[in-house]
């Protein structure tokens, strides 16, 4: 997994995120089971910053549940 400096500047930030992602990857594994998944970071975000962790989360359950919805 790779997260560009450009999104996330500091190396603690960008290891926050892929942490995130990867336990987010985990709940849901049985569902996407048999998927290859590209996460992208699009927008500058700071993942130390209060309430980023929840958004985050929220939105990777939404994106995650596109998917299924796209692949059934």
């Amino acid at each position: 997994m790779a997260i560009s400096r450009k999104s996330v500047k500091t190396a603690v930030s960008r290891n926050k995120v892929k942490r995130t992602v990867r336990e987010s990857f985990r709940k849901h594994a049985k569902a996407l089971a048999g998927l290859d998944v590209v996460v992208m970071a699009g927008k500058k975000i700071n993942p130390i910053s209060p309430g980023v962790n929840r958004i985050l989360n929220q939105s990777l359950r939404m994106h995650w549940q596109r998917i299924l919805r796209c692949w059934d």
